[in-house]
């Protein structure tokens, strides 16, 4: 089985070069060079020891992602494009699915530490639980999405970067797309424990509803969550209660589903 010094050899570079590229740090190696100690690579089928790679750097070249439930849409294309882009970068991403649930949340955090990984992506998640703001502290860097940040009372600063998007603005903009479809009857499903983005998408949902003139033509739709934190229930949902509450035009039968937010 041949080692990184094989390879080396091969491609007449430096241990350290084949070393760089395994780490993606190519920045200032010449194009010329990387074709040949890839090429080297794939002759040779060589295959780096990642756990020899563990032991020496004291992580991996993973990075975690704790959803609520991939079963919800907007996570599922949340967690393709992360995917997608880790990869572009070699990166692995390991997913964790919470349902909201405290306990879940720290056992996922927990074996992060246990593989070595030392960066988590969290999404839609109530910040302000201990376990996060300790984990913080231990070391693993975290980036929150789309959550309402919380702030260190140690430091006096919050202890994650935060990345999240007009809530407000994506819930008009689904209500105004079926507006202009001609859809007049508006429903909103969602699970009955909201949560800020939530919250927000709803605000938007009434101000396009009142720009159009729909206030009395719009209403949101709640229901108790089984299972899956509630985002495989809402289509269900919302089709049930829809149909008994207005007689809607064929083309707006399937175009309610847009408004099921988490």
């Amino acid at each position: 089985m041949a080692n990184i010094r094989d390879v080396a050899n091969r491609a007449a570079v430096s241990v350290s070069s084949v070393s760089n590229v395994l780490n993606n740090r190519t920045n200032q190696m010449r194009p010329e060079t990387l074709a040949r100690i890839r090429q080297s690579m794939l002759d040779m089928n060589y295959q780096p020891n990642r756990i020899a790679q563990q032991l020496k750097t004291g992580q991996t070249r993973m990075i975690g992602l704790l959803v609520p439930s991939i079963v919800n849409p907007s996570f599922a294309m949340l967690t393709r494009e992360i995917d997608r882009v880790a990869k572009a970068h070699q990166y692995r991403v390991l997913l964790g699915n919470t349902y909201r649930q405290a306990d879940e949340e720290q056992a996922f955090l927990e074996d992060m530490f246990a593989h070595g990984v030392k960066g988590v992506i969290v999404v839609a998640t109530a910040m302000d639980r201990p376990h996060f703001a300790n984990a913080a502290r231990q070391g693993l860097v975290m980036v929150n999405y789309d959550s309402l940040m919380s702030c260190d009372s140690l430091q006096g600063q919050p202890p994650f970067d935060s990345v999240s998007m007009d809530n407000v603005e994506a819930g008009r903009l689904a209500t105004e797309h079926l507006i202009t479809r001609g859809c007049r009857q508006l429903a909103f499903a969602t699970e009955s424990s909201l949560t800020i983005s939530r919250s927000q998408k709803i605000e938007g949902f009434f101000v396009a509803a009142k720009d159009h003139g729909l206030l009395d033509h719009a209403l949101v739709i709640e229901g108790t969550a089984e299972v899956a934190y509630g985002d495989a229930e809402m289509t269900e949902l919302g089709r049930g209660r829809w149909r008994r509450k207005f007689c809607m035009p064929r083309r707006c039968r399937m175009a309610w589903w847009l408004l099921t937010m988490r």
